[in-house]
């Protein structure tokens, strides 16, 4: 059941491309008492996510163990995530398919990039260890989904502790 919710396509190898949304991610951190309604912060005040992120941790403990009773702290530090769908089909072909022509590298353009703007930038936010065929692992190329998934939500609020805690710092 999960498996159909989160990635109905391309774990059970029927790829159907119409299947997959793209959406991209920015996380604002700042205290709440920066951010209006929706969207990132009104502050010109930006560090670092990491020092953002670190520093809040510490003005978060202090301000519940100033006031343990209080719920709401227009101080706090919040990092809100914020959803935006991303228009238009793109991809990365394998790189050998795009040096090999004609080869048997072909068919997995044929397969990732099929109703797709081919786009060589796409994979610039992965290393590329992780681009390289070698072995039995084949680079089978990388392909972004369009449009915004039934139900999800535009922005999450989340604890800078967190979000810490996922990146492992």
């Amino acid at each position: 059941m999960l498996q159909t919710v989160v990635a109905p396509t391309v774990t059970t190898g029927d790829i159907d491309m119409k299947a997959l949304f793209g959406l991209e991610l920015s996380l604002h951190c700042a205290p709440k008492r920066d951010f209006g309604a929706t969207g990132p912060p009104n502050s010109d005040n930006k560090p670092t996510l990491k020092k953002c992120l670190e520093d809040g941790i510490v003005t978060n403990a202090r301000l519940r163990a100033q006031s343990p009773w209080k719920l709401y702290f227009p101080d706090e530090v919040v990092v809100v995530a914020q959803f935006k769908e991303i228009v238009g089909r793109r991809c990365i072909a394998p790189q050998k398919a795009a040096l090999l022509a004609g080869d048997k590298f072909k068919a997995d353009v044929a397969v990732v990039c099929k109703d797709a703007v081919v786009d060589d930038n796409l994979g610039d936010h992965v290393d590329a260890q992780h681009k390289k065929t070698s072995g039995k692992q084949k680079f089978m190329g990388m392909r972004s989904g369009a449009g915004f998934p039934k139900a999800a939500l535009e922005e999450v609020i989340l604890k800078p502790e967190d979000v810490l805690e996922v990146l492992g710092l």
